[in-house]
């Protein structure tokens, strides 16, 4: 006798966008206008997203040859390249202005370092250490981290004194600059540099509370954006310089707000993203009125079960749910209900060579 057997798995992380008219200089449209779709439906964990420059491409991490590696895919959907293959975890890519780099931190030794990749093809180089032990969890690289004209990159770095520090660094000379100075006990991650590079935003972690800052890249000090009972973290500037998006509790474990940073005017604009690992959606906002963001999502896939002799085959996989299978009477296709696209949907599947 043969059935079909329905799985529940703990859903991992699925990238997922949305297309903000604000992002390139208009009003907010309401939380109802945005179209939010899923972008990725891979098993395993996909995570820290970064749009290249025209839009076109989008570089994650991914859990799926057992540890983060990172991978570059079209935005359209499709097969996805990876870029790294080492047994240390790679996170947060991040894509420079001229298309020709990748960015990311690795922990491949006691510290974990920045490194540079060609997106499509070449070797990675090692840039700069930052004094932070490996699988701290820490931002190392902001959404943003890269100034306008690719010369120069932001990331953290830790000091003997327990605190960290944002730091810049010229991609071509190594030369190093020091560009924040936390009070005793704080950490500057996330540093996010403006599309027109005026200005960098970045999160403070200070007494068990994270608040956003900004500093005006022409000098001057720091000073607190976002300060108050809240968390706020992962900041990510809008084309315009207008406003930042970011990750907040505000309303819930997790969620993405928006910040009008001349008057402060604050808006939620995904308000159920509350399942997210971390506690942190990490916004990735791009010049074409895009955003990425992860969000943990439920996965039910189906099964296919020989009764007699107990024999089992997994029919479909992925980040969405598979359910309400029915078989043809010929016993060659399977008809069933998926959410993998963002809608629910009707799908056939053919027994004989399991392709949708």
């Amino acid at each position: 006798l043969l059935g079909i057997g329905v799985a529940a798995a703990l859903a991992l992380l699925a990238v997922v966008y949305g297309v903000f008219a604000a992002l390139s200089g208009q009003d907010w449209p309401t939380s109802e206008a945005l179209r939010i779709q899923p972008l990725t439906s891979f098993e395993g964990m996909e995570v820290d997203p970064s749009w290249s420059p025209d839009g076109s491409l989008i570089a994650y991490s991914h859990s799926g040859s057992g540890n983060l590696d990172i991978y570059v895919m079209s935005a359209g959907g499709g097969e996805p390249i990876r870029r790294t293959d080492s047994p240390a975890d790679e996170t947060y890519p991040r894509w420079s202005p001229d298309g020709q780099h990748i960015a990311f931190a690795s922990g491949r030794g006691d510290e974990t370092s920045i490194y540079l990749i060609p997106p499509l093809g070449g070797s990675a180089r090692a840039l700069v250490g930052t004094q932070l032990e490996p699988f701290l969890g820490r931002a190392e690289l902001g959404a943003m981290p890269w100034s306008p004209d690719g010369q120069e990159l932001l990331f953290s770095r830790g000091h003997q004194s327990r605190e960290t520090a944002i730091w810049k660094v010229n991609v071509e000379t190594s030369e190093e600059t020091q560009v924040t100075h936390p009070p005793p006990g704080g950490h500057d991650l996330a540093a996010a540099w403006s599309f027109d590079g005026t200005r960098i935003a970045f999160h403070r972690s200070e007494n068990g509370r994270e608040s956003l800052w900004l500093l005006d890249t022409q000098g001057g000090e720091a000073r607190p954006l976002l300060h108050d009972e809240h968390n706020y973290r992962s900041p990510a500037w809008s084309a315009d310089g207008r406003r930042i998006v970011f990750a907040t509790d505000r309303a819930g474990p997790a969620g993405l707000w928006e910040i009008e940073v001349a008057s402060g005017r604050l808006r939620q604009l995904v308000p159920k993203v509350s399942r997210v690992i971390a506690e942190d959606p990490t916004p990735a906002t791009g010049r074409e009125g895009k955003l990425a963001y992860i969000e943990k999502v439920h996965d039910v896939d189906l099964y296919w079960r020989d009764v007699a002799s107990d024999e089992e085959r997994q029919l479909t996989s992925g980040t969405g749910d598979d359910e309400a299978a029915r078989v043809s009477p010929d016993g060659e296709q399977v008809v069933y209900s998926s959410n993998r696209t963002g809608n629910w949907e009707i799908w056939l599947l053919d027994l004989t060579t399991e392709e949708d």
